[in-house]
Parts: C-alpha cells; structure tokens; sequence
C-alpha cells in the first residue's frame, strides 16, 4: 500500500515538473521573440 502511494506521489510530481517546466520554456521564447 505504501509503494503504490509512494509511487503516486512520485508520477505526480514528475507530471507537476513536467508541466511547470514547460511553462517556463514558453514564458522564455515568449521573451526571445
């Protein structure tokens, strides 16, 4: 039971990084452009 939280927590946030990064790269060719 602990894994599978442990596991969801982790897919979480790769899921939050993954989007937070991606807004990050858009805000900064925003700024380029």
């Amino acid at each position: 039971m602990l894994t599978l939280l442990l596991k969801w927590v982790a897919s979480f946030a790769a899921i939050l990084l993954l989007i937070l990064d991606g807004t990050k790269w858009k805000s900064a060719s925003m700024w380029t452009s």
